[in-house]
């Protein structure tokens, strides 16, 4: 088989319709060059007839202008008739060459058949090193054994007024990471039959059977395992893994444990609603940035920073004034908002780094008077030799809290009376009047002023927030290369105050597949917000109210989701009804971030937080002992790349954190659902006892009509040439006897006959067969100088010059005549 892969279908249609054409075209021509040996040459009158049609059809007539081609005393309508014969060859030609060009095919879709799905299989990295879902039912686990999990409290045990185990009350404590059967249905109700994923389709990939005494004796159960996979962040657009679909143009993840249609050559299309999670991070400026200047590096170190300057591109010299509290618009817990967190943190980030700097004072900025003597661009020399500029080289992306670790701060803290702690010294006097230490100790609250945790309230709400500080990738100032990190060059930091939630909803998407059983030929071609028809129809969230009793030991991590709308209200749980929930706070630092890592198999109610939690704060700090990737970029050239250009805005930066998220989240967690249960394994084949509709796919033709322009004047012509031929041959009695007379007529060997030797021309009208018996036998040589004398039914005669001589009808004598020609 030979495959052209950079011609259409048309093209080698055109190609093959001009090589047909040509061949078409030569053939006579070459043909007629053979016959030349019949020049001069005594052939029969049947013979000429021959070479006559064979010569006179080719184009050997028109190129070499013979009589056949003649323009004088030809008659009107006959050279009409012959020059639109020529003219509707040469379309016909065009057309046969330029009409296939217009030929394409593609694949499209036929129709909307039922049919049977089948288990994709991932052929990628994360296929390779796939886990079995474990044998042992889902744990888990509320941080036994101070907390306990709703619905497994023992019976008698004793709690405290936080709700809280007592110990020492209950030394002999025992209860179980089972989750109770009827919490399982809840969570269960509204997905057990679509393609969403529930709380407990959520799964981390990779996991690893433990015990603990405090359950049911050291029974064993299973906990998950964070480890990479692979690194996503140099792809685009949405990418298929093993149970996951990840975002990685804007960041999310939606879980799917991937099916394809069975049985489809050139597969097919469908749509599907699938859980879908992405972070929703903004990013505040605080227009301050960081200079420094590499010089000869110490301790081995190749560079190290040797100035180190903080510049005011407008946080101190533009820096809005007034009090936020008043003038902003208030939080509301209903919402996170982290537009208006990132930018109110940002604020008073540039406030408080003021004031510790000296230039001014939070009293004196919340009176709505500017700092004096501030210019935009000046710089404020910084300690070059700290803990803080040491982690800054190699250069690379760096984030933490809001608790400025560049300003060296003294140990403040700020009393819940209102009093200052300072060291180990408590100041009762008015803060005011120690403003370096009320600053310093308002940094610190930071923080929880960001994430709104600074107060009661806020351990009533059912969402959560994160924030940080982002250090961008450093960018090399001075023109020279940013790869070279030579000595004496100067490199800018921005800074920014970065808020993040974690947002759930649903999405509808779109799935193709070109037939193949591959995941890579797999694509996700849309994914859109599904479209609700009215508020009653959006779906009903429910989350664990970790303050009801029984249920306090949920606070660490509580369960969440889709539930059916026969539970709403039902008490021990906070319900919902929206088209998109924030999750509900979640103790990351205990349950993920801890040494040995998550305490249970849940992933869906501690991943999403516990890793944005490190990306706010940690994620970048290549000191921690920590199984993750190096996210910094540092080594991997790649990675600096893109981040060098991301970090440039605060848009930019946002979508780093996102994607860094997503990559993360997709090596820890996987989809287990399958259709949601709606299809369960049928047969030997795998597929599924239950179809769906596809919008299945077919070879169609297709055609650009620019091309059919030849063929089109063709058959303009041709049609008046149809009618006219119609017209004529209705209105003639004997139209085929006519023209079979006509094409005899002017038949070289019947009239050349007929010319030499008069007696035949009673056969100029005969039957072709007749004329052959009696006639096409005579042997006449045309153009020569003398003819050969042939018989007629045994009459004879004799040749002469021209094209031949009349036999005498006496039989057996040769006769001469002068020749009639």
């Amino acid at each position: 088989m030979i495959a052209f892969t950079s011609l259409t279908i048309g093209q080698v249609s055109g190609l093959i319709a001009l090589g047909t054409a040509i061949i078409t075209f030569t053939t006579p021509l070459l043909l007629g060059i053979t016959l030349l040996r019949n020049y001069d040459a005594t052939r029969s009158a049947a013979t000429w007839s021959v070479i006559a049609r064979q010569l006179q059809s080719s184009a050997w007539p028109s190129f070499l202008r013979t009589d056949s081609v003649a323009v004088k005393n030809v008659a009107k309508s006959v050279s009409l008739v012959a020059y639109l014969n020529i003219g509707l060859a040469f379309l016909t030609v065009l057309a046969g060459v330029i009409t296939p060009l217009g030929l394409g095919d593609t694949i499209a879709a036929a129709g909307v058949q039922t049919v049977g799905f089948v288990y994709v299989p991932d052929s990628s990295s994360f296929g390779r090193s796939k886990q079995d879902r474990p044998d042992l039912p889902l744990s888990r686990d509320c941080s036994a054994p101070y907390h306990l999990c709703p619905g497994v409290v023992p019976p008698g045990v004793v709690l405290d007024e936080l709700g809280q185990v007592n110990l020492s009350a209950n030394p002999n404590l025992t209860s179980t990471t089972r989750i109770p059967e009827n919490i399982i249905t809840m969570f269960s109700s509204a997905t057990k039959n679509s393609t969403i994923a529930g709380i407990f389709d959520i799964q981390y990939r990779f996991w690893k059977r433990t015990t603990n005494k405090y359950f049911g004796n050291f029974e064993p159960y299973v906990k998950g395992i964070y480890r990479p996979v692979e690194n996503l962040l140099s792809l685009e657009s949405f990418t298929l893994r093993e149970g996951i679909i990840a975002d990685m143009d804007n960041g999310g993840i939606g879980f799917r444990n991937h099916t394809r249609p069975s049985g489809l050559a050139l597969g097919g299309e469908w749509d599907e609603d699938i859980l879908w999670i992405e972070p929703d991070i903004s990013c505040g400026n605080t227009n301050l940035s960081f200079e420094m200047t590499l010089g000869e590096g110490s301790s081995g170190r190749p560079s190290s920073v040797v100035k180190f300057d903080l510049v005011d591109d407008g946080g101190f010299s533009l820096l809005r004034t007034g009090d936020p509290y008043e003038s902003w618009p208030n939080l509301t817990y209903s919402n996170p908002d982290v537009r208006l967190r990132a930018d109110r943190s940002a604020w008073l980030y540039d406030v408080l780094a003021a004031s510790v700097l000296n230039l001014t004072d939070v009293v004196t900025i919340r009176q709505g008077l500017t700092i004096p003597n501030v210019t935009l661009g000046r710089r404020y020399p910084l300690i070059h030799n700290s803990s803080f500029t040491y982690g800054l080289f190699p250069p690379g992306l760096r984030s933490g809290n809001l608790n400025p670790t560049w300003l060296e701060l003294p140990q403040a803290l700020m009393q819940p009376n209102g009093s200052l702690m300072v060291g180990y010294y408590d100041i009762v006097s008015r803060p005011e009047d120690y403003l370096y230490e009320w600053a310093s100790a308002l940094f610190r609250d930071l923080n929880a002023r960001c994430d709104g945790r600074s107060n009661g309230v806020a351990m009533y709400i059912d969402h959560n927030v994160e924030c940080g500080a982002l250090l961008t990738m450093p960018e090399r100032i001075d023109g020279g290369s940013p790869l070279e990190e030579e000595n004496g060059s100067r490199w800018k930091i921005s800074l920014y105050v970065c808020a993040g939630a974690i947002k759930a909803s649903v999405k509808a998407i779109s799935i193709s597949t070109n037939g193949s059983a591959s995941l890579e030929n797999l694509v996700v071609t849309k994914v859109t917000g599904k479209h609700y028809a009215n508020a009653s129809s959006y779906p009903l969230w429910a989350v664990e109210d970790w303050w009801y009793p029984g249920n306090e030991g949920a606070d660490t991590a509580p369960l969440w989701g889709i539930v059916d709308d026969s539970y709403e209200g039902i008490k021990g749980y906070n319900f919902t009804r929206a088209p998109t929930f924030y999750l509900p706070y979640t103790n990351w630092a205990t349950v993920w971030d801890s040494v040995d890592g998550p305490r249970d198999s849940l992933a869906g109610t501690v991943a999403p937080f516990g890793i944005l939690g490190q990306i706010m704060n940690s994620i970048f700090d290549s000191t921690l002992d920590t199984p993750r990737p190096r996210y910094d970029g540092t080594d991997s050239l790649a990675l600096r790349t893109k981040w060098t250009s991301l970090s440039k805005s605060s848009g930019g930066s946002e979508r780093l954190l996102r994607l860094i998220w997503t990559d993360m989240m997709a090596s820890t967690t996987v989809g287990t659902t399958t259709m949601g249960d709606l299809f369960s394994p049928g047969g030997s084949d795998g597929i599924a006892n239950r179809s769906r509709l596809v919008t299945v796919y077919t070879r169609r033709i297709t055609y650009y009509m620019r091309y059919a322009i030849p063929a089109l004047l063709l058959l303009t012509l041709w049609i008046p040439v149809l009618l006219a031929a119609l017209m004529i041959g209705v209105s003639h009695r004997d139209l085929f006897t006519h023209l079979k007379h006509l094409l005899n007529d002017t038949s070289t060997g019947r009239v050349a006959a007929s010319t030499a030797y008069p007696t035949s021309r009673p056969y100029l009208r005969s039957s072709t067969n007749e004329w052959v018996t009696a006639v096409g036998h005579v042997m006449l040589q045309l153009g020569g100088y003398r003819s050969s004398v042939s018989n007629i039914d045994g009459y004879e005669g004799y040749a002469g010059r021209g094209v031949g001589g009349v036999p005498d009808i006496r039989r057996g004598e040769q006769a001469f005549r002068e020749p009639l020609l």
